[in-house]
């Protein structure tokens, strides 16, 4: 049987994870695996009909599932296979199966549940009873139970980078992305995770041996040529045994620069010691909020302002980038609490800040809450697929909220600039506009001139020529890096 993965808004060209592993399974349980990227096909039937799929497969999240729908609308039409639906939005949104074109639903994860389908469909067997599947037939949906979760993840094949060589430019630049375990322990209100944890039976936070990890990057820097790896675990630092096995093993079978995700409250100096020790180049951390109570009662992210400062302090003295992730436009924003954001990441000095406007996610704590709020009208279809183009909810003065956003990133460089940015947000609101206009001016000249670095994010390609410093030249360089001036 013929597989289809249509794929749509690909975060920046990264490569797809999911859809890898899902390919690597439905291939090893001896069926044949193909993937287009819905925003690059020039005629989506014409490449439809010459792949000639027998089913087709989707990932959807909430931000484009409906866009999605559409497409498959009119694919249905004229194809006449079945439609499968996974990912986040389908997960916690089954009734989805009542969408016309929309043939099964997969929940939870569908390593097991999309081979014994395909299987099934192959022999001409019925489907309706597969745990993990909403199964639409004739007039009547069939709704079925969790499996229980894959807890030994080293039992799982590597993920299939050949069925999506193409979808993505990275792939083809040596730039790739890996997985080293499954689940988040923790309860970010923006987050999925906490109604995750409690849907299927079995262990949520798991984890691949180093071994496992090392085999496929192995693999595929000897297949690919490889330059850099990112590895999009949400706490890459979250076992800190596990780490330390990793940096012993890694530098020397691997071997090359690499970017992770970590959580602040975790990061102190011994852990920078060994990210740094194992070719460590970039750490990605959620700031989210410079405002205490925003970001520990309303986004329940329970990490302090000391912890953030602390973290990006022992990178910096390790020599690892900092990448902050921040969420503007959440419940009770207001110019001071984006100033508040826009002034503890000037203390943390990040490489890169990356400000992402808040999107309301249905079932989400936080997306409930803006709800109740008055803040957000429920209409979660009407959302835009963007994290960068405007604000989600009802927040007042959202025209200079706005501003702000644009004018953050030459703060991070000049001290002045950010006093102007502070002074002008004190301003009444006709003056503060006009202010907020001229330093916009401003900044666009400051970039012509090529003052101050441009502290938005880079492409990956410019991280795989970094090395860590700390590997090449030792402890001796973090105490010069210390006694530097600042």
């Amino acid at each position: 049987m013929k597989i289809l993965f249509l794929a749509k808004n690909i975060a920046l060209d990264q490569e797809p994870i999911g859809i890898m592993l899902l390919s690597a399974l439905l291939k090893k349980a001896g069926h044949e695996t193909c993937a287009l990227n819905m925003d690059r096909a020039a005629d989506l039937r014409a490449e439809i009909e010459r792949l000639a799929p027998d089913m087709l497969a989707y990932s959807l999240v909430s931000n484009n599932y409906r866009e999605v729908l559409r497409r498959n609308r009119e694919i249905k039409t004229w194809f006449k296979g079945p439609a499968v639906f996974g990912g986040p939005h389908p997960t916690f949104f089954p009734e989805m199966i009542e969408e016309e074109g929309v043939d099964v639903v997969c929940r939870g994860e569908g390593d097991e549940a999309m081979v014994e389908l395909a299987d099934a469909l192959q022999a001409g067997k019925d489907i309706a009873r597969i745990p993990n599947l909403w199964v639409k037939d004739g007039g009547e949906v069939h709704r079925n139970a969790l499996r229980p979760l894959i807890e030994d993840l080293d039992s799982l094949p590597f993920p299939d980078r050949e069925v999506t060589y193409r979808l993505v430019d990275r792939a083809q630049n040596g730039i790739h992305f890996a997985i080293t375990g499954r689940g988040c322990p923790f309860d970010c209100s923006y987050c999925f995770n906490h109604l995750a944890r409690k849907m299927a039976p079995g262990k949520y936070v798991r984890r691949r041996s180093v071994g496992n990890v090392i085999e496929e990057l192995k693999e595929v820097k000897a297949r690919r040529g490889s330059r850099l790896f990112s590895f999009q675990d949400d706490t890459f630092t979250m076992h800190p045994t596990w780490l330390a096995e990793f940096a012993e093993v890694y530098p020397r079978e691997i071997g090359l620069p690499y970017a992770c995700h970590g959580r602040a409250d975790l990061i102190d100096e011994p852990m920078a010691e060994v990210l740094a020790r194992s070719g460590c180049v970039m750490v990605c951390v959620g700031l989210e909020s410079g405002n205490d109570h925003l970001r520990k009662d309303i986004l329940d992210k329970h990490v302090s302002r000391e912890d953030l400062l602390r973290a990006s302090r022992v990178l910096r003295d390790y020599g690892i980038l900092l990448l902050t992730q921040n969420l503007i436009g959440i419940p009770h924003e207001t110019i001071d609490t984006v100033l508040e954001t826009i002034d503890l990441n000037y203390r943390c000095r990040p490489e890169v800040m990356q400000l992402n406007l808040y999107t309301p996610h249905p079932a989400t704590k936080l997306g409930r809450y803006a709800c109740e709020q008055g803040l957000f009208d429920g209409k979660f279809d009407a959302l835009p697929e963007s994290f960068y183009e405007d604000f989600a909810l009802d927040l007042p003065n959202k025209p200079d909220l706005l501003a702000l956003v644009r004018l953050a990133n030459p703060c991070l460089d000049f001290r002045h600039y950010l006093k102007a940015v502070k002074f002008a947000s004190r301003l009444p609101r006709p003056l503060r506009r006009l202010a907020y206009a001229m330093l916009e001016k401003k900044a666009r000249s400051l970039r012509r001139q090529g003052r101050g670095r441009d502290s938005r994010w880079r492409d990956w390609s410019y991280y795989a020529t970094i090395r860590n410093p700390y590997q090449e030249h030792g402890q001796a360089w973090v105490d010069d890096r210390r006694s530097a001036p600042v």
